[in-house]
C-alpha cells in the first residue's frame, strides 16, 4: 500500500540551529533562491495547512540540489549545479531512507525500514521539511534542510520505540543507492581508513570501518569523472557510527549506520547531523568540504605553529631510530646513536623493540622490561647525556595469553598472568556472554575493556612505570581509535559502561591522553611527547604526533595521504617506520614528500652505523635536513597540502602479491607514481612544490603556477639553490596556463618554492 502524506501545521523549536554563512554575495543568492515542493495537488495547497489529497511525492529543491522521496525511499539526489544525478534509477529496488534494527536484553528483536511505514509530511518552511513515519514497532521523525553551502543538505531523524522493552540498536539514515558508473567510468570511493583509501566501488563488496575506532574522520566520499557527493557527519564527541556501502549488481547502497547504547522505550534523536555535500572529481575535492568543517573544529582548530604544548624536539625536527633492544650491545648503542645525531645534525629519539618483559608486541605483562629495570634505566640516562631520547611503546589494550613463536614456559606465564590479575572480569565480551578473543599476527590476545575502573587508568598507569624507567616519549600502538564500535563491543554490564557502546570510550582515552600529558608536566620531563598509532581528529590536540605510513601507497591498492591532507598543519606525523637498509628508494622519499618526521628500523637487528645504509638512503635524509635548516620547514612541517600542482606526473606498473601480511590469490598489479610529489600553502600566501624522482635518469616535468598574478619561482635540490625565475600567470583566468619546467636529477629531495611578487 502507497504510504498516505498529509499536512499538517505544526511549529517546532528543535531545528537545526541557524548558521551564519560566510560566503561569496553568489552563495547568499543561491541559498535565497531555496524552495520545496510537492506533488502537484500539494503544491496548491497554502503552506501550513492539510492536503485534500495523499501526496505521492515529496521534493526538496533548491538552485543547486534537488532530493524526490518517494515511498520511502529516494528517488532523486541531483546536483543541479552540475547536472549531475546520483540517485540509481531502479527506484523499485532502491533502499529505504532509514532502517531500524531493536533489540530485547541484548538480543535482536526485530526491525523496520522506512518503506514499511506510513508517512506524512507535517512541516515545511522554505528551507527545511519534516516527514513523520508511522509503524506499530516505532514512529520516526525526519528533518531534511538546506546546508551551510551550496550543493548541501543536512539530515536529522528522531526516533520513538513504542515498546518500551525494545531498545534501538542502529538506525541506518540516510540510506540511498548511487550506480556503480557514471557516463561508462567506474565511480571510487575516497575512505578515511589509516592514511586514507580511494579505491573502484565494484572493487569492494562491502565497506563499514567503524568511527571512532577503525577510521580517522567520520566521512565518506563517492566521485567520477563528472562530480561526487560526500556523506559526512558534525559530531565532536565521537559517538560509534560508520559511514559507508554495500556494493550490488548495479549500485551501491550508500548509508549512515549509527551504533546506539541500548536503552529500552528510550527516544533516539540524532544529536550531530548528517551533511552530504556536492563536490568536483577530485579526492582533494571531497577532501576540502570536510577540512572547512573539521580544522575550525575546537579539537583541531590551532595550527602548529601557534601550539605552545609541542616540544622544541619534535620542531626541529628528529630522526627516529628503533632497534631490537633485547639483541643490542647495549654498551656501544649510545655512541651508534650519537654517530647518526651528529651526521645529520639532528636530535635522535630511539624507540627500543622488544622491550617488552615477553617480547615485541606482548602485553599487558609488561614489566619488568625484557633486559632488566636496571639496565634500561642506566641506558636511558647515558642516551639522556648524549641527548638522546627514548620512546615507549605500549600495545594498546591487548592482553596477550598465548604467542605461537612462545616457549612453552612462556605461555604458562601469559595464562597464569591473565588469570591471576582477573583478565576474564576486565575484558570485553559478547552479547552471549563469552570473552570476546582476538588474533593479533602471532599473539592470541582479548581486549581489555576501557570502561572498566582498571581500563580507564591502565595507559596511565604503564606511561608512569616507563617514566620511572627513563623513558619520555609515550606511544599508544595498536589502538586506532576508541572502541568498542557497536560491532565487536562490550555487553559485560558489571563493568559499568553503558553496551554496548557510546561516546564514552572517547571521553575515557581522552581523560587518559590528558593524565599522561599532566604526569610528564608533573616530572618536568622536557623532551616529553605523547603519540598514537593512526590519526584520530578528536585527539588532535590532545597528541604531539601521530604514527601513519604514507610510504604504503607503493605497496597499499589506492593509498591517499588523506590524513595530511587534512591535518598536517596541526600535527606532525611520525614513526612511520622505513626499513634502514631498503635499497628501494620510494619508502623513504615518500616519506619525506608527505611530510613525515624521518624514521628508520633496524627490524629484529641493532643499529648500525649511518655509512651502512644504500647510499641513496643517506642523500635523501641529507637534502631533508638540508632543505629543513633553509627553506622546507614552512611546509613539509608547518604546512597544509593543497591539490597536486604536477598534473602529468609519470607512473609505473608493479606487481604486488601482498597486502601488508595478507598474501594476495593472485598477484595485483598496481599504478604508482615514479615521481613522488606534493604541494603545500604556508600559510602567508607562499607555495611549495617537493618531488623525489626515483627513476634513474632526469625527468623534465611542468608545473602548474599556484595561481594567478606574478610569482617569483626558486627550484632548489636539497638545501642548495639552483634557479630563480618570474612567471606571469594570466590574470583573472580560473585556470592559468603558465607553468614551470622543472628538472629533477634522479633520487633527490628537490623543492620549488613560489613567492607571489608585486
Amino acid at each position: 500500500m502507497r504510504p498516505r502524506v498529509f499536512l499538517k501545521a505544526e511549529a517546532r523549536a528543535d531545528m537545526c540551529p541557524p548558521r551564519t554563512i560566510n560566503r561569496c554575495r553568489i552563495a547568499f543568492a543561491l541559498l535565497a533562491m531555496c524552495w520545496v515542493t510537492m506533488s502537484d495537488a500539494a503544491a496548491e495547497a497554502p503552506p501550513d495547512t492539510v492536503a485534500s489529497e495523499p501526496v505521492e511525492e515529496i521534493t526538496f529543491q533548491n538552485a543547486s540540489v534537488r532530493v524526490v522521496l518517494k515511498d520511502g525511499r529516494i528517488t532523486s539526489l541531483k546536483d543541479k549545479i552540475r547536472s549531475r544525478e546520483h540517485a540509481s534509477p531502479e527506484t523499485d529496488s532502491s533502499p529505504g531512507l532509514f532502517h531500524i534494527q531493536f533489540v530485547k536484553n541484548a538480543s535482536p528483536a526485530g526491525k523496520v525500514d522506512a518503506t514499511e511505514m506510513a508517512c506524512r509530511l507535517v512541516r515545511r518552511t522554505d528551507n527545511e521539511l519534516e516527514i513523520e513515519f508511522e509503524h506499530p514497532l516505532a514512529t520516526a521523525l525526519v528533518r531534511l534542510g538546506q546546508g551551510e553551502s551550496p550543493g548541501e543538505m543536512c539530515w536529522s531523524i528522531s526516533v520513538q520505540p513504542k515498546d518500551p522493552t525494545l531498545a534501538i540498536a542502529r538506525v541506518a539514515f540516510p540510506v540511498f543507492a548511487t550506480p556503480l558508473t557514471s557516463n561508462g567510468q567506474d565511480k571510487k570511493y575516497l575512505s578515511p581508513l589509516f592514511e586514507g583509501r580511494f579505491l573502484p566501488l565494484r572493487q569492494t563488496s562491502s565497506n563499514w570501518r567503524p568511527y571512532p575506532a577503525d577510521v580517522f574522520a567520520q566521512m565518506m566520499a563517492c566521485l567520477s569523472p563528472d562530480g561526487g557527493f560526500l556523506l559526512w557527519t558534525d559530531d565532536g564527541q565521537g559517538h560509534v557510527k560508520a559511514i559507508g556501502f554495500d556494493r550490488r549488481e548495479r549500485t551501491a547502497e550508500f548509508a549512515v549506520r549509527h551504533f546506539l547504547a541500548h536503552e529500552p522505550g528510550g527516544q533516539w534523536t540524532s544529536p550531530y547531523r548528517v551533511r552530504l555535500s556536492f563536490c568536483d572529481e577530485t579526492w582533494q575535492d571531497a577532501a576540502d568540504v570536510y577540512r572547512g568543517w573539521a580544522t575550525a573544529q575546537p579539537w583541531s582548530n590551532v595550527a602548529l605553529r601557534d601550539r605552545t604544548d609541542v616540544p622544541e624536539l619534535l620542531r626541529h625536527p628528529p630522526l627516529c631510530i628503533s632497534t631490537q633492544i633485547d639483541t643490542e650491545n647495549l654498551d656501544t648503542l649510545p655512541d651508534r646513536l650519537a654517530a647518526w645525531q651528529e651526521r645529520f645534525d639532528a636530535p635522535i629519539v630511539y624507540r627500543p623493540l622488544g622491550w617488552e618483559k615477553h617480547g615485541n608486541w606482548v602485553g599487558i605483562d609488561y614489566f619488568p622490561p625484557s633486559i632488566g629495570e636496571e639496565r634500561f634505566r642506566k641506558l636511558a640516562a647515558r642516551l639522556r647525556e648524549q641527548g638522546i631520547v627514548i620512546g615507549g611503546f605500549i600495545s594498546g589494550y591487548y592482553w596477550t595469553t598465548h604467542r605461537e613463536l612462545g616457549s612453552p614456559e612462556q605461555d604458562r606465564a601469559l595464562a597464569d598472568f591473565f588469570e591471576e590479575h582477573d583478565g576474564p572480569e576486565l575484558c570485553e565480551r559478547t552479547r552471549t556472554g563469552e570473552l570476546l578473543a582476538s588474533r593479533r599476527e602471532d599473539r592470541d590476545c582479548y581486549r581489555l575493556c576501557r570502561g572498566t575502573p582498571f581500563g580507564r587508568g591502565f595507559l596511565q598507569q604503564t606511561a608512569r612505570s616507563l617514566f620511572d624507567l627513563g623513558v619520555t616519549v609515550i606511544h599508544d600502538d595498536q589502538d586506532h581509535g576508541p572502541y568498542p564500535d557497536g560491532i565487536r563491543s562490550c555487553f559485560d554490564a558489571s563493568h559499568g559502561h553503558p553496551i554496548p557502546c557510546g561516546p564514552w570510550s572517547t571521553a575515557v582515552t581522552r581523560d587518559a591522553l590528558r593524565e599522561i600529558r599532566a604526569e610528564a608536566h608533573r616530572r618536568g620531563l622536557k623532551d616529553f611527547f605523547l603519540t598514537k598509532e593512526s590519526c584520530s581528529e578528536l585527539f588532535n590536540l590532545e597528541l604531539h604526533a601521530y604514527q601513519a605510513r604514507f610510504f604504503h601507497e607503493d605497496s597499499k591498492p589506492g593509498l591517499v595521504p588523506l590524513a595530511q591532507y587534512l591535518y598536517h598543519e596541526h600535527i606532525p606525523v611520525i614513526f612511520g617506520w622505513v626499513t634502514a637498509k631498503n635499497r628501494s628508494p620510494w619508502e623513504l622519499g615518500a616519506t619525506l614528500v608527505y611530510g613525515q618526521i624521518p624514521s628508520l628500523a633496524f627490524w629484529d637487528a641493532p643499529a648500525d652505523q649511518p655509512n651502512a645504509i644504500p647510499a641513496e638512503s643517506t642523500r635523501l635524509l641529507e637534502d631533508y635536513y638540508g632543505a629543513m635548516k633553509t627553506y622546507a620547514k614552512p611546509f613539509l612541517l608547518y604546512g597544509r597540502m593543497r591539490h597536486p600542482l604536477i598534473p602529468d606526473a609519470p607512473t609505473v606498473q608493479r606487481e604486488i602479491r601482498q597486502i601488508g601480511i595478507r598474501k594476495l590469490p593472485a598477484p595485483k598489479t598496481i599504478i604508482v607514481p615514479s615521481v613522488i610529489q606534493s604541494a603545500w600553502d604556508d600559510g602567508h600566501g607562499n607555495v611549495g612544490v617537493f618531488a623525489v624522482n626515483t627513476q634513474d635518469e632526469p625527468v623534465v616535468l611542468k608545473v602548474q603556477v599556484p595561481g594567478e598574478g606574478r610569482w617569483q619561482a626558486t627550484s632548489y635540490t636539497g638545501a642548495a639553490k639552483e634557479s630563480e625565475v618570474e612567471i606571469v600567470a594570466i590574470e583573472k583566468s580560473p585556470t592559468p596556463e603558465a607553468s614551470f619546467d622543472w628538472t629533477l636529477p634522479p633520487l633527490r629531495l628537490c623543492g620549488l618554492i613560489f613567492n607571489p611578487s608585486e
